[in-house]
């Protein structure tokens, strides 16, 4: 493929197929020379016809880290060092700290940049809202309360 700036949207996706089908060459050949330029010219082309995703809300983040990992609000408050404290995180009662950030990033892994954005306290934003605005959604949560009550009427059946 001949490398140019990228304007349509048929040259997009050419410059998608051909990364793909150069695989992963080594640096400084003309492959690799050819791999480091398209992968810039579909990085420019992004940037100005797609708009960036939005950030999860910190606290979804978290609780999102929380049901992969299957951890409990127990094992967040044995990283922060305070169980009433990570209560109080969650629920929204209070925000986050940098000392939060670090240990959330350094142990869970978690995106700094997604901890550190400023968020309004529970006052303001049920988990309802931070679930919707994350893009997590609701029907999840309620498909989880259905899911449970099948579960529960199949018991008593029994």
């Amino acid at each position: 493929m001949k490398s140019k700036i990228l304007k349509t949207e048929g040259e997009y996706e050419a410059g998608l197929d051909r990364i793909l089908a150069l695989g992963d060459p080594e640096p400084g050949t003309p492959a690799g020379d050819e791999l480091e330029l398209l992968l810039l010219l579909v990085e420019y082309y992004e940037s100005k016809h797609f708009e960036p995703i939005p950030y999860p809300h910190p606290i979804s983040a978290i609780e999102f880290r929380m049901e992969q990992m299957g951890y409990t609000r127990a094992d967040l408050g044995r990283l922060l060092e305070s169980r009433s404290r990570a209560t109080e995180i969650l629920s929204g009662q209070r925000s986050l700290t940098m000392k939060h950030v670090r240990l959330l990033h350094m142990d869970w892994g978690i995106p700094a940049e997604v901890l550190i954005q400023e968020y309004d306290l529970q006052k303001s934003l049920s988990k309802k809202q931070r679930n919707t605005r994350s893009g997590q959604g609701v029907g999840l949560r309620k498909g989880r309360k259905v899911a449970k009550a099948v579960k529960g009427k199949r018991q008593a059946a029994k």
